[in-house]
């Protein structure tokens, strides 16, 4: 990694430290989430009926559900869930935009003009709306989620690509490139590429957020992951019944949803700022951050 590059990023810490307490509080949920079997006291399916609704402490760390089911280890398996799918979906979405973005930047007339028509079509309708269509067309199941958010994305990073990869269409390497005879597939992915990929990068993870409440909506409405298998959607829906008796079982999934979409927000955010080369730090905030890394 380039030593200005992290000196930039360092400065850029030092003056946000909710980015940095945000990237700290994504790593604990993610490695929760990937080890979600070892942390889990119990196994998320396995059911107690004799112990529905026991409030947190009763012998459950976030109590249990209607089924008896612990909600701790629910809410750990969902976190995995919910972050396999938004993930998956969001880095499909990106690949299939970038891709579409660039080459109609890269092509310009009328493969462009068509292009944009059609990713103008799809913007007309919104993201769950889209999504919705897909999985109830195919049937809800993770592999059916993952591509119905990332066909619904593909269009917003397309348009994002297309942007970045116009701003350096002109550019003096560009040229050259095509002066030397550089093949087109070469032109894309050495030139154009790297120097768009930056703002779309910051962008997806911001989407990452809109992937999970995606995931979470279309779970809770019943086109998700199937039950019994845990979801953070599916534990709402499951807990809205409970409201008054068992307000636990959907304030623990909501809680986990808001802290994990809120913090690849504001991680996003910051990641924008770092690859912006506009933005720039106080001075003695870079001096004060140089001094740390030497």
């Amino acid at each position: 990694m380039n030593t200005a590059f992290l000196i930039h990023v360092l400065a850029l810490g030092r003056i946000r430290p909710v980015a940095m307490i945000a990237a700290f509080v994504l790593l604990v949920i993610v490695f929760a989430a990937l080890f979600a079997g070892v942390i889990a006291p119990d196994d998320p399916l396995a059911q107690d009926t004799p112990h529905r609704l026991q409030s947190p402490g009763d012998g459950y760390l976030l109590g249990s559900d209607n089924f008896g089911r612990d909600v701790f280890s629910r809410t750990l398996h969902g976190g995995r869930t919910a972050l396999t799918i938004a993930l998956a979906s969001v880095a499909l979405g990106t690949a299939i935009g970038t891709v579409i973005g660039l080459a109609s930047a890269y092509r310009g007339g009328w493969v462009d003009l068509l292009v944009q028509r059609v990713v103008d079509a799809f913007f007309g309708f919104p993201l769950m709306v889209l999504a919705v269509v897909i999985v109830a067309t195919f049937g809800p199941s993770a592999t059916t989620v993952i591509a119905a958010i990332a066909v619904a994305l593909a269009p917003q990073v397309a348009r994002l690509s297309r942007s970045s990869a116009l701003s350096v269409r002109a550019s003096g390497h560009i040229v050259a490139a095509h002066s030397i005879g550089a093949s087109s597939t070469r032109i894309l992915f050495r030139h154009f590429l790297p120097h768009s990929l930056g703002p779309v990068l910051a962008y997806a993870t911001g989407f990452v957020a809109t992937a999970l409440v995606a995931e979470a909506a279309l779970s809770f409405l019943g086109l998700g992951v199937p039950p019994p298998d845990p979801s953070w959607g599916g534990m709402l829906a499951d807990g809205r019944e409970f409201l008054e008796v068992a307000p636990w079982l959907t304030l623990v999934p909501a809680v986990a949803l808001s802290v994990t979409a809120l913090c690849f927000v504001v991680l996003g955010d910051f990641l924008r700022d770092v690859l912006d080369p506009t933005v720039s730090v106080p001075i003695h905030e870079s001096a004060s951050t140089q001094e740390l890394v030497e």
